[in-house]
C-alpha cells in the first residue's frame, strides 16, 4: 500500500479524523454497466453480470473467457449479497425477507464479485496507520477481501490484500479478478516558469501512475496475486475484454487522452502493456470506447476553448503497435459537452448538449471514415443510452420549464438518417434529479418497465423516490412511485415483487398495480442516527 507522506501530530490526526480530509472523501460513482442486452439490473444480470463485449481474443482465437463486471448487490437464489456503504458486505434472505449476516470491511465499499462460495470485496481508501515517536502517519490504497459465505449466517474474511494506488475499476474475466488503481502525482522539478504577472514559479509536470493487478481466484482455498505491472499516466476509465483492458488516462496540458492496451488473455493472470495511442481531447466514462471486430472505437471530447467531439478508430490487429484508422470531428457538436454515448455493432449513439440535446447517429460499419448518419436536435439532455434494436431508451435531464427534471426519452432510430423522438415522461417536483445519471446500473431497464430512482424536494423535506415507466416500441407511460429511505442504488423484479435497495434498506415492493406500488416490508441494513441522548439507571423510557 502506497503512503501518502504527510504527518500529523496525534491530536491534529484525530481532529482530521473527525472532520474529514477533502481527499479521503469516498467516492459515489459507478460508471460501468451491464451490456449483454438483457437490460440493466435484471435477474439474469444480477446474478451473473457479463458484459458480452467480446467473442474472443482476435490475436489467438482463444476460448472466450465470461467478462463480468464490477456491482454493489449480486443474486443468487433466494440469498441478495449487498455492498453497503456503512457497514460491509450484508445477506438478505429474500424469501424469508430477513437479514441473514453482515460481515465488516474497512475502506470504502466499491466492488462486490460472488463466485461459489466466496464473495470478494474491493474498498478504496483503505488506511494504514504508522506510528513514529510522537508523530502518526498515515497511507491509503485498496484493499481485497476475501469473504466465506460457504454458509451465509457464519459468513466471515478469510484474507485481504493490499494493492497500490486508488481504485479506479475492477473486472472478472474466467477465473482472474483484475483490478486497475492509480495515483494522481505532480512533479516539482527544478527552475521555475514566469506566470505572466512577473512572478516565477515553480515548473511542475504530472509524473501519476496506473496499476493493473491480477488476482487468481480458480481455487477458492489459495487466493493469490498473480501479476501486477505498472505505467505512466492516471489511467481513470477503463474498458475490457476477455483478451485486453483499454486504460485511458487524459492529460490537461496536451488535452489528450492516452489508452494504453493492457494485454490480460493469458487465464491464468500473467499481464503486460503493450502499445498505446493518443487520441484529442478527455474520454469522461467507459462507455466512450468499445472494442468491436478487431477496432477500438472511440468518442472524446476537447477542453475550451473550441469544445469539439471526436470519433477516432483504432486498428487492433498488432497490439504492440496501435495505428489510427480514422478521425473524425462530430460537425454538428462543435462548442458542446458530452454526454451519453452508446455503441451498438456498427452503429454509434451519442449525446451532446449547449442549448439544446442533439442526438447524433453515428455509422461505423467503414472503422477508417465514420461519418454522422443522423442527428435530431430535443430540448434538455440525455445521460444514458440504452439501445432496444431500432429503439433507444434515453435516461436525462428535462430543462424545458426554467426547472430541470428526470426524463426518459424514446427514440426511433430504424432510419439511421432521420432519428425520431417517439415519446418522453418527465418527472420529479420543481427540481429533480437522480443518482443514476452518475451511476447508469440504479438504472433499471427490462422488457416492459422501467425503474427510475429520482431525488427532490417539497415543502415538506427531501425524498428519495422509485418511479415505475411502463414501455413499448411505440410509447412511454408513467405510473405509481415509492419513497424510501436512503440513497437508491439499485432495484430489481424478483419471482413476485420488486425490489430496491438503499443505503440503509431493501424494499419489498408490491408492483401488483403499478399505478399505485406499495412497500409491503423493509429489511434494514443501517440505521441513520442523526443525534443521540444518554440515558442511566434512574432514566425511565416510556
Amino acid at each position: 500500500m502506497r503512503a501518502i507522506h504527510c504527518f500529523f501530530l496525534v491530536g491534529l490526526l484525530l481532529l482530521v479524523t473527525a472532520s474529514g480530509c477533502p481527499w479521503l472523501q469516498p467516492r459515489e460513482d459507478f460508471t460501468s454497466a451491464n451490456t449483454s442486452g438483457r437490460g440493466l439490473g435484471a435477474p439474469g444480470g444480477l446474478e451473473d453480470g457479463a458484459e458480452g463485449e467480446s467473442e474472443g481474443d482476435p490475436a489467438t482465437d482463444a476460448p472466450t473467457r465470461e467478462v463480468v463486471e464490477p456491482d454493489v448487490i449480486r443474486r443468487a437464489g433466494d440469498l441478495l449479497y449487498v455492498l453497503n456503504q456503512h457497514r460491509g458486505l450484508s445477506i438478505v434472505d429474500l424469501a424469508d425477507e430477513t437479514l441473514v449476516a453482515q460481515v465488516p470491511t474497512f475502506g470504502f465499499p466499491r466492488d462486490l464479485y460472488v463466485v461459489g462460495n466466496r464473495a470478494y470485496v474491493i474498498v478504496g481508501y483503505a488506511t494504514n496507520f504508522i506510528a513514529e515517536a510522537d508523530v502518526i502517519g498515515f497511507g491509503y490504497g485498496t484493499r481485497l477481501y476475501v469473504v466465506d459465505i460457504s454458509t451465509p449466517a457464519e459468513a466471515a474474511v478469510l484474507s485481504s490484500f493490499d494493492l497500490d494506488g486508488d481504485l479506479i475499476d475492477s473486472r472478472l474475466v474466467g477465473d482472474v479478478l483484475y483490478a486497475v488503481s492509480a495515483e494522481f502525482q505532480w512533479d516539482g522539478g527544478g527552475g521555475g516558469v514566469e506566470d505572466g504577472t512577473g512572478v516565477v514559479r515553480p515548473a511542475r509536470k504530472q509524473t501519476s501512475s496506473s496499476w493493473v493487478t491480477s488476482v487468481l481466484v480458480s481455487d477458492p482455498n489459495n487466493i493469490a496475486i498473480a501479476d501486477t505491472l505498472s505505467f505512466g499516466g492516471y489511467g481513470n476509465v477503463i474498458q475490457a475484454t476477455n483478451f485486453a483492458l483499454f486504460v485511458a488516462a487524459s492529460d490537461w496540458n496536451t488535452n489528450q487522452s492516452t489508452i494504453t492496451y493492457v494485454d490480460i488473455s493469458d487465464p491464468a493472470g500473467a499481464i503486460v502493456v503493450r502499445g498505446n495511442v493518443e487520441v484529442p481531447g478527455a474520454i469522461a466514462d467507459r462507455f466512450k470506447m468499445d472494442a468491436f471486430e478487431n477496432v477500438l472505437r472511440v468518442v472524446s471530447n476537447t477542453g475550451w476553448p473550441e469544445r469539439n467531439v471526436y470519433v477516432t478508430t483504432v486498428d487492433l490487429a498488432d497490439p504492440d503497435n496501435l495505428s489510427i484508422l480514422g478521425d473524425t470531428q462530430i460537425p454538428g457538436a462543435a462548442g458542446e459537452t458530452l454526454f451519453a454515448t452508446r455503441f451498438d455493432g456498427p452503429r454509434a449513439y451519442v449525446v451532446t448538449y449547449f442549448m439544446v440535446d442533439p442526438l447524433f447517429v453515428l455509422d461505423l460499419r467503414d472503422p477508417a471514415h465514420p461519418v454522422v448518419a443522423g442527428e435530431l436536435q430535443v430540448p434538455g439532455w440525455s445521460t444514458h443510452i440504452e439501445p432496444r434494436g431500432d429503439r433507444l431508451i434515453a435516461l436525462g435531464v428535462d430543462d424545458t420549464e426554467g426547472t430541470r427534471r428526470v426524463k426518459v426519452s424514446l427514440f426511433d432510430v430504424s432510419n439511421p438518417a432521420a432519428p425520431q423522438e417517439l415519446d418522453v415522461v418527465s418527472f420529479g417536483e420543481d427540481w429533480s434529479w437522480s443518482n443514476a445519471f452518475s451511476d447508469v446500473k440504479a438504472f433499471t431497464v427490462l422488457d416492459d418497465v422501467l425503474i427510475v430512482p429520482f431525488s427532490g424536494w417539497t415543502a415538506q423535506g427531501g425524498f428519495e423516490r422509485l418511479q415505475f415507466v411502463s414501455h413499448t416500441p411505440d410509447d412511454l407511460q408513467l405510473r405509481g412511485s415509492v419513497d424510501l429511505q436512503g440513497q437508491i442504488l439499485r432495484s430489481f423484479r424478483g419471482d413476485d415483487n420488486y425490489y430496491g435497495v438503499t443505503t440503509e434498506q431493501v424494499a419489498v415492493i408490491d408492483g401488483t398495480d403499478l399505478d399505485q406500488p406499495a412497500v409491503t416490508n423493509t429489511i434494514t441494513l443501517a440505521e441513520y442516527v442523526s443525534d443521540y441522548q444518554e440515558l442511566n439507571a434512574d432514566t425511565q423510557v416510556a
